[in-house]
C-alpha cells in the first residue's frame, strides 16, 4: 500500500496537470474569442466602407437628378415664354378678326343698300313703256328666247287652265293672269312695286302657264297669290321637283320585301341629309337579289339638289351612296291607261286596258291571266315589256340606226332607202305605232320584201338575189359606200325582226361586200 505522502504527491501532481489543462483550454477560448472579435471588426469595417460607397453613389445620383430638374425647369420656362408669346399673337389675331368682321358687315350693309338702290332704279324703268308700242295680243308670246327660261335651273310656278270652262277662257290669257298675280303681290308694303319676271306657255301643254320666279321664296308668294285668283277651274300645280340620281343605295333601307318604297322613307332620308324630299323612285330591278341599286330622289328646292350633287354623297341609314346628275332616258311616249303609243295617260280619254292580257276594264296588277298579250305589237308579253318590237323599233331604230345617219338621204336605183322613206317620222313620238308598221310594209320596198322572205325560209336563194339586185342598182361606184348600204340594211332588218328571228351574215364576194341571208322563225311581224 502506498504511503500517505506518496498519495499526496500523486494527487498534487494530478491537480497540477488539471490546472495546466484548464489553462490551455482557457487560452484556446480566449484566442477564439479574439478571432471572432477581429472578424466582427473586419465585417463592421467592410460594412462601413460599403455604406460609404452607397452614400457616394446616392450623392452622385442626387447630383444627376438635380441637373435634370434644372434642365426641366429651363425647358418649362422656355415653354411658358412661348405660350405667352402665342397668347399675345392669338389676342392680336382675334382683334384683327373682329376688325375684319366689322369691315365685312359694313361692306355687306353697303352692298345691300346699293343693291336695293339699283333694284329701285330698275323697277322705275317702265315696263309699259317697253311693251306699249307692241300690239296687245303679242304679250302672250315671250319677248326673249325661251331656252334660257325653261332650263332646269329656272325657278317657276305652273298654273293649269285646262279645267276652266268656256265662259272663263277669256279670263285666263297670259296677260290677264299676269295682271291678277301682280295685283295680289302688290297688296303688301314690301312688294308694292313687284313685277313678274316672266310668264311663258308650256311648250308641251298649251293649257299650262309658267310664272318665272327669281328665288324660292318668291315661288311660295306667287303660289299664294295665284291661289287667290277667283276663276273656276284654275289650278296651281304642285312644287317643281329637282331629281338627283343616287347610286350604290342600300336596298333594304328604301324598299320592302315586295319591292315597294318604304312608308316614311322620303321623310327619313330627307331628315338624314337635311333636305326636303318629295318622292323617291327606284331605278334598278325590284325583283333582283342585289343588295344595292340606283334610285332617284326628287327635292323641292334647287339649292338642295345642287348641294347633294356637289357633295357627291348621300347618307342612307348610316351608309354613304354616290350622287349623280339624273339624265332620264327619252323614248316613245306610251299611255299606261290604254297601253297605246303616242300619248300619255293624263291626256288619255279611252277606257282602261290591261297591260298584261290586253283586256278592257281592269288594271294589270289585279289581272290573273296566264296568256300574255302586248297591245302595241300583239306579242306574247306585257305591253310595257322591253321585248315589245314596236318599242324597240321606235326607240332604237329611229333614234340610232336610221335617224342619226345623214349619209343616206338619196335613193338607190328605183328602190328608196328606208331612212329616206321614214324621214317624215323623225322626232315624232306621237305617230301611232300601227300606222308606222303599215306604212313600212306598204311604202318601203325593203321592209315589204323582208317580210315576204321571212315566210319563205332562209335556204331560199331569193334573199341573195334580192340584195344582189340592190347592190347592182346602186349608183355608188366605190365599195365603201356599198358597204355602208349593206350595213344600214342589216341594222334596219335586225331592228325590225330581232325578236322573232336570227340573221346570218356570209361573205359572198371577193371585194369584201357582205350579203345578208335571212333566217326567220315562224310567226313574227304581223300585218
Amino acid at each position: 500500500m502506498p504511503s500517505a505522502r506518496v498519495r499526496e504527491a500523486s494527487s498534487s501532481t494530478d491537480n497540477t496537470d488539471t490546472v495546466k489543462t484548464s489553462k490551455k483550454s482557457m487560452t484556446q477560448v480566449d484566442l477564439t474569442a479574439v478571432k471572432k472579435a477581429a472578424s466582427l471588426i473586419d465585417e463592421k469595417q467592410r460594412t462601413k466602407d460599403g455604406s460609404k460607397d452607397m452614400l457616394r453613389m446616392i450623392c452622385q445620383y442626387l447630383e444627376k437628378t438635380l441637373l435634370e430638374v434644372k434642365g426641366l425647369k429651363e425647358t418649362l420656362s422656355k415653354q411658358e415664354r412661348m405660350i405667352k408669346e402665342q397668347s399675345e399673337m392669338i389676342r392680336e389675331q382675334g382683334a384683327s378678326i373682329k376688325e375684319l368682321q366689322a369691315q365685312l358687315e359694313a361692306t355687306q350693309s353697303q352692298n345691300t343698300e346699293e343693291c336695293e338702290q339699283l333694284q329701285k332704279q330698275i323697277e322705275t324703268i317702265s315696263y309699259a313703256g317697253v311693251v306699249g308700242s307692241q300690239p296687245h295680243h303679242q304679250q302672250d308670246a315671250p319677248l326673249g328666247p325661251p331656252g334660257s327660261l325653261t332650263s332646269t335651273s329656272t325657278l317657276f310656278c305652273t298654273i293649269d287652265t285646262s279645267r276652266v270652262g268656256e265662259e272663263g277662257k277669256a279670263k285666263v290669257q297670259i296677260a290677264d293672269i299676269r295682271q291678277r298675280i301682280e295685283k295680289e303681290m302688290r297688296g303688301s308694303e314690301q312688294t308694292k312695286n313687284w313685277r313678274c319676271a316672266a310668264m311663258i306657255k308650256d311648250h308641251k301643254n298649251a293649257d299650262r302657264v309658267k310664272v318665272i320666279c327669281r328665288n324660292e321664296e318668291e315661288i311660295q308668294q306667287v303660289k299664294e297669290a295665284a291661289q287667290k285668283i277667283d276663276i273656276p277651274g284654275l289650278r296651281v300645280l304642285r312644287d317643281q321637283l329637282y331629281p338627283v340620281k343616287i347610286d350604290n343605295a342600300n336596298r333594304t333601307a328604301v324598299l320592302d320585301t315586295d319591292g315597294n318604297i318604304l312608308v316614311g322613307a322620303a321623310e327619313a332620308l330627307g331628315k338624314e341629309n337635311n333636305v326636303s324630299i318629295a318622292k323617291i323612285s327606284w331605278l334598278s330591278k325590284k325583283d333582283s337579289n342585289k343588295a344595292y341599286g340606283s334610285m332617284v330622289v326628287y327635292t323641292t328646292k334647287a339649292t338642295e339638289a345642287r348641294r347633294l350633287i356637289e357633295g357627291n354623297y348621300f347618307d342612307i341609314a348610316g351608309e354613304s351612296a354616290y350622287t349623280r346628275i339624273f339624265e332620264p332616258q327619252t323614248g316613245p311616249a306610251q299611255c299606261f291607261n290604254c297601253q297605246e303609243i303616242g300619248h300619255k295617260a293624263f291626256a288619255c280619254k279611252k277606257s282602261q286596258t290591261c297591260a298584261k292580257c290586253a283586256g278592257k276594264g281592269h288594271h294589270h296588277s289585279t289581272c290573273q291571266a296566264v296568256v300574255l298579250k302586248c297591245v302595241p305589237c300583239g306579242g306574247p308579253h306585257e305591253s310595257f315589256s322591253k321585248n315589245c318590237r314596236i318599242l324597240i323599233f321606235l326607240f332604237h331604230g329611229f333614234s340610232v340606226s336610221i335617224m342619226e345617219d345623214q349619209r343616206f338621204q338619196t335613193k338607190i336605183g328605183d328602190a328608196p332607202v328606208a331612212e329616206n322613206s321614214l324621214s317624215r317620222f323623225k322626232d315624232n313620238a306621237h305617230t301611232p305605232s300601227r300606222v308606222i308598221v303599215e306604212y313600212l310594209l306598204k311604202e318601203a320596198p325593203e321592209f315589204r320584201k323582208l317580210s315576204e322572205l321571212r315566210e319563205q325560209g332562209w335556204n331560199n336563194p331569193e334573199g341573195d338575189r334580192f340584195f344582189e339586185k340592190q347592190r347592182q342598182a346602186a349608183d355608188y361606184a366605190d365599195n365603201k359606200t356599198a358597204k355602208q348600204f349593206y350595213k344600214m340594211m342589216k341594222t334596219i332588218a335586225c331592228n325590225m325582226h330581232q325578236v322573232t328571228g336570227v340573221f346570218h351574215i356570209k361573205n359572198r364576194s371577193q371585194d369584201g361586200c357582205s350579203v345578208l341571208d335571212l333566217c326567220m322563225a315562224p310567226g313574227g311581224f304581223s300585218r
